[in-house]
């Protein structure tokens, strides 16, 4: 028996899907997907309650861009009369960092977290629903075919509050992009961010000038 499929189609083999799956199942297609494109590794550091999910490069090769992906949906496997059109952005208010995150997270990949905010450059935001602005249908009402959502990639320097409505996300940032347009959208969005926050190098002709007589 394959183990492993029975429990996935028990888990995900639904067109609605628990809160507590959701998520994990959009960031395990999503990392499936862009890893297999670029020129830099990507890694999945959010299995082991990592505080960001997805990861471009490492702290090692000084070429780290941190992804938390944030998904939400409005129909749920409960009865609700007003759905919550929001996205918890998992601001940290505490002093302190994780336990499990300075004891089992190898520190030449990871490098090293604030202490609050948002702990990580980017959010990657799935809607799965209609569009708040046009009122245009969901693209597909089956929420484990990753096609159905819409992706927002949103720097988190642009935000600054715990939570955000889908009805900003829409009006604040760019169109939705596509589940297939997901691998070049996120190469292009880390390379972007490692381009303006490359260190700059000495100027090697200053150094090698010679001193003022």
């Amino acid at each position: 028996m394959d183990y492993r499929h029975a429990a996935a189609d028990v888990l995900f083999g639904h067109e609605v899907l628990s809160n507590s799956v959701r998520g994990l199942y959009i960031e395990a297609l999503v990392y499936n997907s862009v890893s297999r494109h670029g020129k830099v590794d990507w890694h999945y550091v959010g299995l082991n309650w990592g505080p960001w999910d997805l990861q471009r490069g490492s702290h090692a090769e000084d070429n780290r861009v941190r992804f938390q992906v944030k998904v939400s949906a409005e129909k749920q496997l409960w009865e609700r009369q007003a759905p919550a059109r929001t996205f918890s952005l998992g601001w940290a208010d505490t002093n302190e960092l994780p336990g499990y995150f300075l004891a089992d997270f190898p520190r030449d990949l990871v490098g090293e977290i604030e202490l609050t905010g948002y702990r990580c450059d980017f959010f990657l935001l799935a809607w799965h629903g209609p569009h708040p602005l046009t009122g245009a249908p969901v693209r597909r009402d089956d929420q484990s075919d990753p096609n159905a959502y819409d992706y927002f990639i949103v720097p988190a320097s642009a935000l600054t509050a715990k939570s955000l409505g889908v009805r900003a996300v829409f009006e604040r940032f760019q169109k939705p992009i596509d589940f297939s347009g997901l691998p070049v959208a996120l190469n292009d969005a880390a390379d972007h961010f490692s381009q303006e926050h490359r260190p700059t190098p000495p100027d090697a002709s200053a150094s090698s000038a010679s001193p003022a007589s």
